[in-house]
């Protein structure tokens, strides 16, 4: 796992999410880079019924993936929405 993701905000994030789970929606600003490694590890403890709104612009710098696909991808969750609109 990158270094950067051991930082304590985001190395506290995986039990963070695991004391939320009876959330209707979880709002989350990452950068953009951060995503997938962060999703797949707090995918699991996810429920298809909760909504994920993120505040992040941009595409993973690695795959150009929206952030919407990688949320998708990684976890069960179908709401998604994003705070920050797309520039044109």
């Amino acid at each position: 796992m990158a270094d950067h993701l051991n930082k304590p905000k985001l190395k506290d994030l995986e039990k963070t999410i695991k004391k939320k789970l009876g959330f209707d929606f979880i709002v989350i600003c990452l950068e953009a880079s951060d995503f997938r490694q962060v999703f797949c590890k707090i995918g699991p403890h996810l429920h298809g019924n909760q909504a994920i709104i993120f505040a992040t612009r941009g595409c993973e710098p690695e795959t150009g993936d929206l952030i919407s696909q990688v949320i998708r991808q990684e976890s069960c969750c179908r709401k998604i929405g994003a705070l920050i609109p797309f520039s044109v």
